[in-house]
């Protein structure tokens, strides 16, 4: 925390004073969300099953009541965390990484995640909303430009869109992996979080 405007920053020595998870994480400038009266934010769990990069990587949320002492790692709740899949997208899906938590039209959270090393495609993950777990079936991935690298979502009530910038692989450039592909910025939108428009 910085009680001057980022001059100076608290240091998270212990679990009341901002170490919130011990061991290895993974995370990337993605929002939080602030839902039904709670915190929520995507993170991977760097698990211990494996030191090989991408397959190392679970999903996972951690959540904490708004007016709690956001600081004190006792007023966090995190959720069970979704193991790599090597069966995913038929064989060619490579880590968990980068997720938005996002909130549905209904109500709902849920992480819209990257899978990296896939064609542009995303995956959504639903978590419940008391925070402690997370699921997801394998019908659950949907196409979305630019998916295949980090990306930020966020809604507008005006439009009641999902809004996106993100970095779009051009035919000219189908031959490159996808998530080396960061060169084409283009906005896309979407009412479902499963069906993407680009504009």
């Amino acid at each position: 925390r910085s009680d001057d405007y980022g001059k100076t920053w608290t240091i998270p020595y212990d679990g009341k004073n901002g170490l919130l998870l011990e061991g290895e994480y993974h995370t990337a400038p993605t929002p939080v969300l602030i839902h039904k009266g709670r915190i929520w934010r995507a993170v991977e769990y760097a698990t211990a099953r494996t030191t090989k990069w991408g397959e190392r990587y679970s999903a996972m949320v951690v959540s904490a009541p708004l007016n709690s002492d956001l600081m004190n790692a006792g007023n966090w709740t995190r959720t069970n965390h979704l193991y790599y899949n090597p069966d995913y997208l038929n064989g060619s899906f490579q880590a968990w990484l980068e997720g938005n938590v996002v909130a549905t039209p209904s109500g709902e959270v849920v992480r819209v995640q990257v899978p990296k090393g896939h064609k542009e495609v995303m995956a959504l993950v639903k978590v419940n909303l008391s925070g402690d777990s997370v699921s997801f079936a394998s019908s659950d991935f949907y196409d979305m430009p630019g998916a295949a690298k980090k990306f930020t979502i966020r809604y507008d009530t005006v439009t009641q869109r999902y809004w996106s910038l993100v970095n779009e692989v051009p035919d000219s450039l189908q031959q490159i992996s996808p998530n080396s592909v960061r060169n084409m910025v283009t906005l896309v939108s979407s009412l479902d979080l499963k069906k993407w428009k680009r504009h």
